[in-house]
């Protein structure tokens, strides 16, 4: 009889173990892998007028990067992508500027960049200290960064900068539709 319950208990032991790991794989990711991912989304869509129009991550073992297509109010889409989960929030820390990326292929993916010192912004009388702050002010920000030369070269740019990228022109209107 003894020998009947022991080969009863290894089974159900075992179920049990594969149960609990599926159980917490199924917590990990929908609590855990998620969590920095929803932090970000939650603090973009804390800025005034921003909508969301389009959203990736980058799903492996762990979440490494992500983006997000945004407009600000009438503003034309932009994309942010975010790379190396520890770095994200930076972003909504005090930046020492913007990378702007625009594309100068009408027929390829190709763009050029230019740098926009916090000193360049506050000159002109744009306030972009933080994200934030770049989003609400980013019509601004692409038409001076359009009125400016471009670069393929690498910018040689050190500290907190954050990079936008703008995929078309602004329309007659100046909304970018």
């Amino acid at each position: 009889m003894r020998a009947k319950h022991v080969a009863l208990l290894v089974p159900t032991v075992l179920v049990g173990l594969v149960g609990a790991f599926f159980l917490v794989s199924w917590l990990w990711f929908n609590v855990f892998y998620f969590h920095d991912f929803n932090a970000l989304r939650k603090e973009l869509t804390s800025v005034p007028n921003l909508q969301i129009v389009y959203e990736w991550r980058h799903e492996d073992i762990t979440l490494e990067d992500c983006g997000f297509t945004v407009t600000v109010a009438n503003s034309e889409a932009i994309a942010l992508n975010f790379y190396d989960v520890s770095s994200w929030r930076r972003s909504f820390e005090p930046l020492d500027g913007i990378v702007v990326s625009l594309p100068y292929g009408r027929t390829s993916n190709e763009s050029a960049r230019t740098a926009l010192s916090l000193s360049d912004l506050h000159g002109t009388g744009v306030k972009a200290d933080s994200l934030p702050q770049v989003l609400q002010n980013i019509d601004k920000i692409l038409a001076l960064a359009r009125s400016r030369p471009l670069t393929t070269e690498s910018l040689g740019i050190r500290g907190n900068w954050v990079t936008i990228y703008s995929n078309g022109e602004p329309s007659a209107d100046g909304t970018g539709r």
